[in-house]
């Protein structure tokens, strides 16, 4: 396969270093549309790389909240064990925006292999750092915790989600509650499938789904 410097990733590698706020977020936006795997080309690993560590980089320290949330959901698609760290210590900070947290603990459930595969200690930092977070002030955290201890089968976090689940009424907000979602994480583990819910819709499960 071609491996070759992308124009489009060298535009969002330029914008990301600008001292533009709506500068950065468009830059992001352009990393929605580009696929690393393509057909015909790939990226080189150096380009990727540097397209990863300037999203780190926003994420920790951006001044603009909604770049940071951006670059969180960015990096949750990554879909690689390396954005877990930066992800994990994100929400590990309960001085961090809520929703930005959030944003964290779903990535999680996302990036990290639920049997560990090589990244076994960053695994292990992660799910330490979501067990921490079952029990956040932040009913968004909480959520986004419990869905990420589920995909990850971190069955350390059963009692947990079972009080959760038969206590926590709070809505995630454009989700539904907490505790049908700790509920639907034990559904998973016990069932093998995931119920599929509605957004907005709480309280009302639907058929389940494989997940």
């Amino acid at each position: 396969m071609v491996r070759r410097r992308s124009k489009v990733l060298d535009r969002a590698l330029a914008s990301m270093s600008g001292s533009d706020g709506a500068e950065r977020l468009e830059a992001l936006a352009l990393l929605a549309d580009h696929p690393f795997d393509g057909a015909r080309a790939r990226p080189s690993p150096r380009q990727i790389n540097q397209v990863f560590e300037r999203l780190v980089a926003l994420l920790r320290s951006d001044p603009v909240p909604v770049v940071r949330r951006d670059a969180a959901y960015r990096l949750a698609r990554w879909y690689e064990p390396r954005a877990a760290r930066a992800l994990a210590a994100t929400l590990a900070n309960r001085r961090e925006d809520a929703v930005l947290r959030g944003q964290c603990a779903e990535g999680l459930g996302l990036t990290l292999d639920p049997g560990g595969g090589r990244a076994r200690a960053t695994r292990a930092f992660a799910v330490t750092v979501l067990l921490e977070s079952l029990t956040d002030p932040a009913p968004e955290v909480r959520f986004w915790s419990a869905y990420a201890v589920g995909m990850l089968r971190a069955v350390e976090a059963r009692p947990l989600l079972e009080r959760m689940a038969a206590t926590d009424d709070a809505v995630c907000p454009h989700m539904w509650r907490v505790g049908e979602e700790a509920r639907d994480a034990l559904a998973y583990w016990d069932g093998g499938t995931w119920p599929e819910r509605v957004p907005g819709a709480s309280g009302s499960a639907r058929a389940p789904a494989s997940a």
